[in-house]
């Protein structure tokens, strides 16, 4: 996280809530100015993958989503929160009800990682009132220098067509580092700039 810090562009960190060093990090990036949302960890369609502890599931009460969605987002006090895995939750219509109302209530958006074309995040969020943006892409599937370029300079001319662009990352990949580090320049030359996701739904 700390390398990401001396690019300094505007990223919007997004933290699972029971890692190590989860509520730390919260804290250390809000107070550096940059935006942090609530890795909300989903139920996946194949079972080996493991969202995490703190993670919603389909078969679980609707007041059992409610208290762990309010918990996780206590402990990262969060500007948003987007999906970590879920793409058996998304899909889930009524369960996906339960959980927005939650950060409505809390006067938070949802970020769709869009891990599944199927989602019913985004329309659901809009349907009642919750500020919503979807993913467009993710850009280091592969951790390939020359793939992770590739990615960003799709992301860099659907900006310059739409008016913006919304891409996941991973820290804890070096050559997402590295490519943004390399590219950063070229963006800005080409008058694309970085700003947090929260300005993006300004704007919407």
């Amino acid at each position: 996280v700390l390398r990401f810090l001396k690019l300094k562009i505007p990223l919007t960190f997004s933290i699972l809530p029971y890692e190590r060093y989860s509520e730390f990090l919260s804290n250390y990036l809000r107070e550096k100015g940059y935006s942090v949302l609530l890795h909300q960890g989903m139920e996946p369609k194949k079972k080996i993958y493991n969202p995490g502890k703190g993670s919603i599931f389909t078969y679980m009460s609707d007041e059992e989503i409610k208290e762990i969605v309010n918990e996780n987002i206590d402990r990262i006090n969060p500007d948003g929160v987007n999906n970590h895995m879920g793409s058996k939750f998304t899909e889930d219509e009524d369960k996906m009800r339960v959980f927005l109302r939650v950060l409505r209530r809390r006067g938070l958006f949802f970020f769709d990682s869009r891990t599944t074309p199927n989602t019913k995040g985004y329309k659901i969020a809009k349907r009642i009132g919750v500020r919503s943006v979807l993913n467009q892409f993710f850009i280091d599937n592969k951790d390939d220098l020359d793939y992770i370029i590739s990615q960003l300079r799709k992301v860099k001319e659907k900006a310059k067509r739409k008016g913006y662009s919304i891409c996941i990352g991973h820290v804890g990949k070096d050559n997402t580092f590295f490519a943004i580090k390399k590219l950063k320049d070229e963006f800005l030359r080409e008058g694309v700039e970085f700003v947090f996701l929260k300005d993006i739904l300004k704007e919407e």
